[in-house]
């Protein structure tokens, strides 16, 4: 793993020489961050980075994406404006960027974690996961082939931060087997998944299993009906004051 996180660090270097720009942090947010890698999983590295000031004051827009592939390395960066404006609207993706417990660079501004954690709009978070979890499900479950462990994973993990967002009226934790030991779950559905989890963690990227009839049952049943979740609004002055700060 040491020789990993050496090389992604190679990585990002190169891609601030590159592209003249400043990574202020990038963390794992894919399979490995959640809990659900194999052994042969890729590492999804997400980062976020800021221009020379000059760049923001011109009539041409700086660059705000960059996205680097080699190998089993998935590098996607925002710059911060993007970031800001994203987690300004609750956007589950750069929340959870902010929550991941595996830091490859630098490290994640304390107070933009507090702005994911106190200030999120759980509305938001709740209709996005439960909008992964049903896209999921229709496109690799309901289509009749013989689904993948991992995107089986994919569907439970909407599903599970769903109902935690539902529960708890916060980010859901990013590693999903904390999320399951902690939601409000049927204890055969939370034992099933534990297991599924540790027979993910065992196999191959891409291995398959049979349909699961009780989880899809389940799946259904959550999809069936759509809780309420109060929205809140988030002062989004906090992040100006931050954004000041890093660039003036």
């Amino acid at each position: 793993m040491v020789g990993v996180e050496s090389e992604i660090v190679r990585l990002c270097r190169h891609i601030e020489r590159d592209n003249k720009v400043k990574i202020l942090f990038a963390v794992e947010n894919g399979s490995r961050a959640w809990g659900m890698q194999s052994h042969n999983s890729d590492y999804d590295v997400r980062f976020v980075f800021v221009h020379p000031l000059e760049r923001y004051i011109a009539l041409r827009p700086p660059l705000a994406v960059i996205d680097h592939t080699m190998g089993l390395f998935d590098v996607v960066g925002f710059d911060v404006m993007k970031f800001l404006k994203l987690l300004a609207a609750s956007n589950p993706t750069v929340i959870e960027w902010l929550v991941s417990d595996c830091v490859y660079v630098g490290e994640q501004p304390a107070p933009l974690r507090r702005f994911a954690l106190r200030q999120c709009n759980p509305a938001s978070l709740y209709h996005h996961y439960r909008s992964l979890c049903r896209k999921n499900f229709e496109k690799y479950i309901v289509s009749g082939k013989k689904p993948t462990m991992k995107k089986y994973l994919y569907v439970f993990r909407g599903l599970v931060n769903a109902l935690y967002v539902a529960q708890f009226k916060k980010v859901p934790p990013i590693r999903l087997d904390r999320a399951i030991a902690k939601v409000a779950l049927p204890e055969r559905i939370r034992s099933e998944l534990l297991l599924l989890l540790d027979r993910k963690r065992h196999a191959r990227e891409l291995d398959r299993m049979e349909h699961a009839g009780l989880l899809c049952r389940f799946v259904k049943d959550f999809l069936a009906h759509t809780q309420v979740v109060a929205a809140r609004s988030p002062t989004v002055a906090l992040l100006d004051e931050w954004l000041h700060t890093l660039l003036l």
